[in-house]
């Protein structure tokens, strides 16, 4: 005979009703842009659901190496201008912009930091930021034709930014499982746009890949991160395109 000890719990279960009070952070949108005359634009911009203007106080500076993100912080690069900080008021749906010379040849990377106070304890400061605009290789986005015999792809950051074009047979790389068939169609091309030439004739596809280089030589990829080796890179080498 098996005696079965059994424990009976009781579970009572009950709603709690919590009202919560919402508020919107008063902390701005900050993005970059690369007009034509060689600048890195800063822009920050406040909602325009916020109800209350900010003020906030902005700092930039260059680096001569690209900083990794887990060592972005308040402390860190030297240089900052102006000093003291801009001291800017800004108010809701309204941005700020602020043009930075970079030396295309030296400069690796953009630094802005900025601080926010509180719209209702003045010299309170909410929050800090630093961020950071990379002028490294551009990894090649939006590769796209705009007719039969036009490719673009999306343009760099940095002036002087040149590109490596290579092409091969859609069929080949998948029966080789790799890009070693890619030949050179452009080295050093200026700019982000390209004619092709003729179109494949009928069944047959091309596939191609681009990668830029930097005015002080330093090349991107062909495949999806410049700071590493990628296997596309290792497949095409470099004989193809110097």
């Amino acid at each position: 005979m098996f005696r079965i000890l059994c424990q009976l719990f009781y579970i009572i279960q009950s709603t709690l009703w919590i009202r919560v009070k919402v508020a919107q952070i008063p902390v701005p949108w900050q993005f970059w842009l690369a007009p034509d005359d060689g600048t890195i634009r800063d822009v920050i911009q406040l909602s325009d659901t916020y109800p209350f203007p900010v003020t906030l106080r902005r700092q930039f500076t260059t680096s001569p190496t690209v900083i990794p993100l887990d060592n972005l912080n308040w402390g860190v690069g030297t240089g900052w201008q102006p000093n003291p900080a801009e001291t800017i008021v800004l108010a809701p749906g309204f941005q700020t912009d602020i043009s930075i010379p970079v030396d295309h040849a030296n400069d690796a990377a953009v630094l802005v930091r900025y601080e926010v106070d509180s719209p209702s304890l003045p010299g309170s400061i909410v929050t800090r930021f630093v961020n950071e605009a990379i002028l490294g290789p551009a990894v090649m986005s939006r590769l796209l034709f705009n007719n039969q015999w036009e490719m673009e792809w999306r343009r760099p950051l940095t002036t002087g930014t040149v590109f490596d074009i290579v092409r091969g047979d859609l069929a080949t790389m998948r029966a080789n499982e790799d890009c070693s068939d890619a030949s050179c169609l452009a080295n050093n091309w200026p700019t982000h746009t390209y004619l092709t030439g003729a179109p494949p004739l009928a069944g047959q596809c091309y596939y191609y890949l681009v990668r830029s280089e930097t005015a002080s030589g330093l090349k991107g990829t062909y495949d999806t991160d410049w700071t590493h080796p990628e296997s596309r890179d290792l497949e095409v080498g470099s004989p193809d395109c110097p």
